[in-house]
């Protein structure tokens, strides 16, 4: 017989609606269950629209779903009745998790909004391991909706994981991939965490702070201080960012002595199109080398921004990570910034 409990007195806050009507997550299924099985058993509560079927959990074999009903009243009715309660057969070892999906605010840093670029519904996804394909990536997103692109991040050295941009044709399938995958999914059987997935941080976001820390980084993003940046007479915060004819400018900090261009090519071609790379002299002081690169899109220089800085050695045996920021203009903090003043702005350093 149907169950039908009072009203509840307290709006949940994560309850999501969309246009297949409110959306409920269903875990801990065995992992030959069907479609039809979920429609005979939550049907019982109210009408179901939609039924959708995750793949198998890596590691477990279980799988989940997000079902879909045409009134609050219902979902609110299955949940009160199946969750942590109902076994969907017999045999089952334990009984079926049946929830509202997790606030989309709980599970993403940035709160400010979802961000979509031409490529599509950007994710941010962490923990990853080192020798992970887009093709593999591929093959899991693309349960939750058309994926239009996947975008994995060079590894720093020594790093036991790495980070992925995907891109969704939908804004939804985003925010499923998200209440199913973040924190819960193993992407291998033998990887000792699951992965993170995310909402990507908006460009220009403060500190830069959060996502990257999740796969192993410290450093900062965007914007903020660093020993070697302060050195070469950096400003803290966010700079504006810079387009020359030559392309989206980066400053470049804490480089060897006797780096190169084409080692520079190699490291930030990985992000997007380098149209250029401008090694300086020496710092006068500290011996170190910066450089300025440019890229042909806005967009790769805010990856590399992201993914390198703070976090990435150049070389092996480096003492330190590089820095990498948006170039700040000769004019800013009189005459300071990238450029500064004494051997800052003599020579080449002043023709970047």
């Amino acid at each position: 017989h149907r169950y039908i409990g009072p009203a509840p007195t307290s709006q949940h806050p994560s309850r999501m609606q969309s246009s297949d009507g409110h959306k409920v997550f269903v875990g801990d299924l065995p992992g030959d269950i069907t479609d039809a099985e979920l429609q005979a058993v939550f049907s019982t509560y109210g009408e179901v629209k939609n039924i959708h079927l995750m793949q198998p959990h890596a590691k477990t074999g279980q799988r989940c779903a997000l079902l879909f009903y045409a009134n609050m009243q219902s979902a609110e009715d299955a949940i009160k009745v199946l969750n942590g309660v109902y076994k969907i057969r017999e045999d089952a070892t334990g009984p079926i998790k049946v929830a509202w999906p997790r606030e989309k605010g709980a599970v993403a840093p940035d709160p400010s909004g979802k961000i979509q670029e031409p490529d599509g519904f950007k994710l941010f996804v962490g923990g990853l391991p080192t020798d992970c394909r887009e093709e593999e990536v591929r093959l899991v997103f693309a349960t939750y909706g058309e994926v239009t692109r996947v975008h994995i991040m060079m590894p720093k050295d020594g790093a036991t994981r790495v980070a992925a941009f995907v891109y969704y044709a939908k804004a939804e399938s985003g925010d499923d991939a998200i209440s199913v995958l973040n924190d819960q999914y193993k992407i291998r059987a033998d990887a000792e965490q699951p992965i993170q997935v995310k909402w990507a941080a908006p460009k220009n976001k403060g500190d830069g702070k959060g996502q990257w820390d999740a796969w192993g980084g410290g450093g900062g993003g965007g914007g903020g201080g660093g020993s070697d940046w302060n050195a070469w007479g950096g400003k803290g915060g966010e700079p504006q960012k810079i387009k020359q004819t030559d392309g989206w400018k980066l400053f470049v900090g804490g480089l060897p002595m006797d780096c190169t261009e084409a080692e520079l090519q190699t490291v930030f071609a990985t992000y997007g199109e380098v149209t250029k790379c401008h090694v300086m002299p020496p710092h006068g002081s500290s011996g170190r080398v910066a450089a300025f690169v440019y890229y042909a899109t806005e967009q790769a220089g805010d990856d590399a921004v992201k993914v390198l800085n703070g976090l990435y050695k150049i070389r092996q045996d480096a003492d330190a990570p590089i820095q990498v920021k948006w170039a700040t203009e000769k004019s800013q903090g009189g005459g300071k910034g990238d450029f500064g003043k004494g051997d800052f702005g003599k020579g080449d350093f002043g023709k970047g």
